[in-house]
Order: structure tokens, then sequence, then C-alpha cells
């Protein structure tokens, strides 16, 4: 299957507020949005549950250039570990692993079964 070698613009097709993933202790993360600007950057937004106070979730960010790279890593790989996030993404994974399963719910959000989790990897069905 031949996939988009951009991925940043096709996310602004997901809704607001949909649902993406679900981890494991039934958290559900949410699409928050795409902003052209975040301290000057391009950024895809998510929404992750706050366990202190669950009516305000924690809004996380990847950059447009995270998106792009990370993306076609996955392409070119054909499959996407944990480690090429806290090797090659240093700042985005000092905010947490939940970055690892809010971008395997956007790709797969926008390209359903297409794509698999296993721990510590996403890749290519």
């Amino acid at each position: 299957m031949a996939f988009s070698k951009k991925i940043f613009n096709k996310s602004k097709s997901i809704p607001f507020g949909k649902s993406i993933y679900k981890s494991k202790d039934n958290g559900i993360y949410r699409f928050g949005g795409v902003r052209d600007k975040r301290l000057g950057k391009e950024c895809v937004f998510y929404l992750i549950p706050n366990l202190k106070n669950k009516k305000q979730p924690y809004i996380k960010a990847f950059e447009k250039k995270e998106v792009e790279e990370l993306w076609t890593l996955l392409i070119t790989n054909q499959e996407l570990k944990t480690k090429d996030f806290k090797k090659n993404y240093k700042d985005l994974y000092k905010e947490g692993a939940c970055c690892v399963s809010a971008f395997f719910g956007i790709i797969n959000t926008l390209f359903p079964k297409k794509f698999r989790r296993e721990r510590g990897k996403i890749s290519i069905r």
C-alpha cells in the first residue's frame, strides 16, 4: 500500500475531540487539533487524561517537523520503535511515553487497521 509522504496536513481532517487511542487503563486520548503556531512552530495537539483532575486533561503536541520525520521513518523502515522516539526526539519523549501511543492513535485514525501497536513499536500490517 502506498502512503502519502506528508501526514501533518492530512491530520487536519481529524475532528476536534475525536478519540484516537485507549490506554490499558482505559484512558482516552483525544485529538486536539492542528494549530499553525505554538512558540513559532506548527503543531498537532492531543489531549491525555489527567489522573489528578479528570476535568482538565493534559495538552501535549507534536511539532510539524516531528510528525513528518516520524512518519517518514515509519514508512521507510516499516516500523517505528520507542527507542527511536527516545534517541531522536528527546524533548518530545521527555514529556512522556504517551507520545508513542498518541502518534499511533493519529495515524491509526487516518489509516484504520493499517498499523499495529505492539510493545515497544508501531509497524505496518
